[in-house]
């Protein structure tokens, strides 16, 4: 990502736009960062030594950045981010690009930039550092410069999250291997409508033969089941990895603006340090897949903000059991959770994800509005479905 610096910005505007940039760069899970030194590149390596929950690392060689970098997100498994000014510097990152392409290694490198006037104009330290970087890198954004008001902050909190994001997407050749498949395919299943949307949109094969059909709950598993623990109400529960992508550190943030109740996660990751420790809150790690009925009906509300949901397995289960979820509304949940079963959230707005938790806490408990919309997708209909497509995908024809 390319930061580039101009008149039109204020000091204070790019402060802002910067400490929000890093705030959520932190939130989602990044932990350390190294820095070079520079005039164009100093807010932005301010910003991240004056974060108190990012460990900076400070280097006079924009080389040496890039590979102690290296080195720290290789031992990890975690994002780590570089900063740079502009010119030749940024091409001092290169090598380490290079390297974190071959070994799979998650490097966010972050770039100042001159004006694009003085390009091509013989202006000291300016360079054309339009995708400098070629395809040793993922992704390539030019930020650009703006004025702080409420909507650019909110964009560069949404860019940071799809920066860290982009650092972790993927192996090389899966899109070709889905492409493949998908063109010689009779039909396609989706999940979800949004993923139907997704897949016709970059597999233009896909369009006209995939079917939206979820996976289904068993419902009699999850009615029946009994609590296995008993949580001080109004006990909220999220199921699932502890990732960026889960949102599970804004997820505990909004529970600490709510003043009560507790809050559980069932499941580990990378994020659990983040998690550990704070009041209410409780890490239970990973748990047997016939124990997960349990932590469900232990809970009045089961949360599932992601960043992005492709469809939400363990909220459709929570509905089952009768408990109210909060969901995001960014993917396949808005397609099962109708009003009365739970309340859908932008992942990004932590203010929106606390008023939501406190909302879902006045839901009653059991929900029986909420079992009944999980009825629609039991398992039993579901697989009698799946039956029918394979039928019709074996006499040559679409569902």
């Amino acid at each position: 990502m390319r930061e580039t610096s101009g008149p039109a910005t204020s000091a204070t505007d790019t402060l802002l736009l910067l400490r929000a940039f890093v705030d959520e760069l932190v939130r989602s899970g990044m932990r350390a960062a190294c820095t070079a030194p520079g005039s164009r590149c100093a807010p932005l390596v301010l910003s991240l030594a004056r974060e108190p929950r990012l460990r900076c690392y400070s280097h006079v060689d924009e080389r040496c950045a890039g590979f102690f970098a290296l080195g720290l997100a290789k031992a990890s498994g975690l994002p780590v981010a570089v900063a740079c000014t502009s010119g030749t510097a940024a091409a001092e990152l290169l090598p380490a690009a290079i390297e974190a392409r071959e070994a799979r290694v998650p490097l966010l490198l972050l770039t100042a930039d001159r004006p694009p006037e003085l390009r091509e104009v013989g202006a000291g330290q300016a360079i054309d550092q339009l995708k400098i970087y070629g395809d040793a890198a993922k992704w390539f954004f030019e930020v650009g410069c703006h004025e702080a008001g409420p909507q650019r902050l909110r964009w560069m909190r949404a860019l940071a999250c799809r920066a860290y994001a982009k650092t972790l997407e993927g192996r090389p050749g899966v899109v070709h291997l889905t492409r493949r498949v998908v063109s010689r395919a009779a039909t396609v299943i989706a999940v979800s409508d949004y993923l139907r949307r997704e897949l016709e949109e970059r597999l233009p094969a896909a369009r006209g033969k995939t079917v939206v059909l979820n996976s289904g709950v068993d419902l009699e598993r999850f009615a029946a089941a009994a609590p296995v623990a008993e949580l001080e109400q109004p006990a909220f529960l999220h199921v699932g990895s502890l990732t960026e992508r889960k949102n599970v550190v804004r997820l505990a943030e909004a529970f600490a603006r709510v003043g009560g109740g507790s809050l559980t996660f069932v499941g580990d990751g990378p994020l659990r340090p983040a998690l550990e420790g704070r009041p209410g809150v409780r890490v239970v790690g990973r748990v047997p897949h016939d124990e997960v009925p349990g932590w469900l009906s232990a809970a009045a509300v089961v949360c599932g903000a992601a960043l992005i949901e492709p469809f939400g397995q363990s909220l459709l289960e929570a509905m089952a059991c009768g408990r109210t979820v909060v969901a995001t509304r960014i993917g396949g949940p808005p397609e099962f959770v109708p009003p009365e079963a739970g309340v859908l959230v932008d992942p990004l707005d932590a203010g929106e994800l606390s008023r939501a938790l406190e909302l879902a806490a006045s839901f009653p408990s059991p929900n029986e509005a909420a079992r009944a919309a999980a009825a629609a997708h039991d398992l039993r209909t579901q697989v009698t479905r799946v039956e029918e497509i394979l039928r019709q995908a074996a006499r040559g024809r679409t569902a």
